[in-house]
């Protein structure tokens, strides 16, 4: 073997050996913490000949990985409440029993990305998942060590993520962290996905552009859940913040929210909210402005909004909150300190006084409603289109 072909083979291991590391810590101490029915975890890199003995002897090595990664957890409880466990937090691709050994589970995991280094993204040479062993012993009464590492990381309580809207650097994030690092036990943590303009927030998902945002926050939420290992984590979402945090738990099914707060809303009024309702501690509170303009723009010229910023969401599992404020008016101290602050430290629901007081909506704003603006929008595109290349 050339000496270019070892070092890629052993930065290729390097990588993955990290991944296991990441892979190993999160099942021993996130998933089955304080559980003494585990009795083992081991995440390892092994040769691609020993993961798969039908692998080509032939092979072009550039091409195949000759390192692949599995990982062999022993338990002595239920075999099924294991597979839940995983299946709630990594995704499954496939699951082979042993019928020669009814006590061990094989299945095929994808490797996660928080168990990525920073390395991952620019390699192409890396597999995308791994092998997962569950093999079920007898009972041991000795709980398995959690390690020192475990027993000295100090535990944070609460987690707060911000997430910020569209053509913004969020210059706002700080005060609000400052407010609500006031509270005890609570640490604030901001997520910046960038500027992203108004073309790439009015053109329709399937083109893919909403995507890279939210996987980037979605990736972001994995990683802190790594880290902090805190009780409890929460969100305060404005305006596309809260169209990525909605898809988010849509198709996240082992993120748990204690409190959810939307502000500026472009979440569709239609959203099955009720199921979500086990993994939310409480109902998602929207502060929503009588003056905020832009959800309604939003649901008019576009796909996959609302006005629910505007005008609330007007349902029984959501607490709607108005007030006389514009897109972005949410942001100052006061407001923060009155509404949100007793909302994560006490539990307490502040009512505003300004909606009872909030006058109709005006003659124009009422006609914009029902006229179809994306569709005609849509039709002078194609009409453009078709006379540009006819």
């Amino acid at each position: 073997m050339s000496s270019e072909l070892e070092l890629r083979y052993e930065s290729r291991k390097e990588v993955l050996r990290h991944a296991a590391i990441r892979i190993e810590e999160f099942v021993r101490e996130s998933l089955f913490v304080g559980d003494k029915r585990l009795h083992d975890v081991q995440a390892r890199v092994v040769p691609f000949i020993e993961f798969s003995h039908t692998a080509s002897l032939y092979a072009d090595p550039l091409r195949e990985s000759p390192f692949q990664l599995e990982c062999q957890l022993e338990y002595s409880g239920d075999g099924s409440e294991v597979l839940r466990a995983l299946r709630s937090s990594f995704s499954v691709i496939e699951r082979c029993d042993s019928a020669l050994d009814p006590q061990h589970f094989q299945l095929t995991m994808v490797i996660p990305i928080w168990a990525h280094s920073h390395e991952w993204s620019t390699r192409t040479d890396l597999p995308t998942a791994f092998t997962f062993h569950l093999k079920l012993v007898e009972r041991n009464t000795i709980p398995f060590p959690q390690g020192a590492q475990a027993l000295d990381r100090p535990e944070k309580k609460h987690v707060i993520f911000l997430i910020h809207g569209i053509r913004t650097r969020a210059d706002w994030m700080p005060m609000v962290k400052r407010v609500l690092e006031e509270i005890s036990g609570v640490t604030v943590l901001p997520i910046k996905y960038g500027f992203f303009d108004l073309i790439k927030f009015g053109l329709p998902a399937w083109m893919g552009f909403r995507s890279v945002p939210i996987e980037y926050v979605r990736s972001q939420i994995q990683i802190a859940q790594q880290r902090e290992k805190a009780d409890q984590y929460s969100v305060i979402a404005h305006s596309f913040g809260t169209y990525a945090i909605k898809e988010i738990l849509s198709d996240t099914k082992n993120l748990d929210l204690h409190r959810l707060v939307l502000c500026g809303c472009i979440i569709d009024r239609q959203f099955a909210w009720e199921n979500l309702s086990h993994r939310l501690g409480s109902d998602p509170i929207n502060d929503y402005g009588t003056k905020d303009i832009w959800p309604v723009w939003a649901k008019l010229l576009t796909w996959g909004y609302d006005d629910t910023g505007r005008h609330g969401f007007g349902r029984v599992d959501v607490k709607d909150r108005g007030h006389r404020y514009r897109h972005c008016d949410f942001f100052n101290e006061p407001f923060v300190q009155t509404f949100w602050k007793p909302w994560f430290e006490s539990n307490t629901f502040v009512k505003s006084t300004w909606e009872e007081k909030s006058p109709p909506a005006s003659w124009w704003l009422n006609i914009l409603s029902i006229i179809p603006l994306k569709t005609v929008v849509l039709l002078v595109v194609l009409a453009i289109a078709w006379m540009a290349f006819s």
